[in-house]
């Protein structure tokens, strides 16, 4: 999981953004938070419930998976 923040205020991206700090940018209308979501672990798919407020069908369609599609017999 990738964590971008912007500070509007100074309109540039904070270099340092850790997990923790993360609840505080998300409520605070001075950054715009951005996070890439590729396959969370465990821990961040509850902090992504926890904090994002996703429903958790949203967070479980990021998680990667195989499907196997069988043809159909004609």
């Amino acid at each position: 999981m990738k964590t971008l923040v912007y500070d509007r205020n100074e309109k540039k991206l904070l270099e340092k953004v850790t997990l923790k700090s993360i609840p505080y940018y998300i409520n605070n209308v001075e950054y715009l938070v951005w996070t890439d979501i590729e396959n969370p672990s465990k821990e961040n798919m509850q902090f992504l419930l926890d904090h994002f407020r996703f429903h958790p069908l949203d967070i479980e369609d990021c998680r990667a998976r195989a499907e196997v599609y069988f043809k159909s017999a004609a």
